[in-house]
């Protein structure tokens, strides 16, 4: 049986200078509580665009239907190309708003006010 060196070493810690301990008088340290920057959501910015767009051409589409620009045989396609097309516009561009002006550095909106999808 061979003895192998462990791939880690323990070391002991160094010792607490006074500055430190005045800086944790009651066991916290500042850094504890500091935030760490946002993430940029990528994936929730890109599902909400696709979202926000395909909704669009969606409603586009039961409008145009609806007025009769498109052949009345596909009249029985506007009611679900309609409420499809609302489901996925209203939230996808609310979204796609609320990353706009968070990028615009606008008061009161961050990026920890979309979803994350991790």
């Amino acid at each position: 049986m061979s003895r192998r060196r462990p791939a880690y070493e323990y070391k002991r810690l160094p010792q607490q200078d006074e500055t430190m301990v005045r800086d944790r008088v009651d066991g916290f340290t500042a850094d504890q509580f500091r935030k760490p920057p946002p993430k940029f959501p990528w994936k929730a910015i890109i599902f909400s665009t696709f979202l926000c767009i395909t909704g669009a051409v969606s409603l586009v589409f039961a409008v145009l239907i609806s007025i009769g620009y498109i052949h009345e045989r596909y009249l029985d396609r506007q009611l679900p190309l309609l409420i499809l097309g609302s489901i996925m516009f209203i939230p996808g561009c609310y979204h796609v708003v609320v990353a706009y002006r968070a990028f615009m550095h606008h008061p009161g909106f961050t990026y920890d006010d979309i979803p994350d999808f991790d």
